[in-house]
């Protein structure tokens, strides 16, 4: 299973248009913590964490790898020039359960998807 999913949503929907002269004020809810509730089911599953983090990638790569009981974590920052969203390339670090970082340069997504694959053959 793969899910890209957002950190919050609108927490309410409103069943009719809004409209222009009425204003918009929006209130956001986080939303469930996937990968929580992946790691309460685990068992023997080898499990894949995706995470964007703008700080402190590599610790807070390590802490939800721990929290999420993960095999591997890929860990990227969308404010480095030519990675993540927009861009055909993305620079990545992969963290694996035993605390390895193998922080990998700027490279096409597809390449970067073979990587994570490799590292996911070598660890099972």
């Amino acid at each position: 299973m793969a899910a890209a999913v957002v950190d919050f949503r609108p927490a309410k929907v409103s069943p009719k248009k809004i409209k222009k002269e009425d204003g918009l004020v929006l209130e956001f809810e986080r939303t469930p913590d996937i990968l929580a509730e992946v790691a309460k089911k685990k068992g023997e599953r080898f499990t894949v964490g995706f995470a964007v983090e703008t700080e402190d990638e590599v610790e807070g790569g390590k802490r939800k790898l721990r929290e999420k009981k993960l095999d591997l974590i890929v860990v990227n920052n969308p404010t480095v020039e030519g990675a993540g969203f927009g861009w055909d390339t993305n620079v990545a670090t992969l963290i694996d359960r035993k605390g390895r970082v193998e922080e990998l340069p700027r490279m096409s997504k597809r390449e970067l998807a073979r990587r994570i694959w490799r590292k996911v053959t070598e660890l099972l």
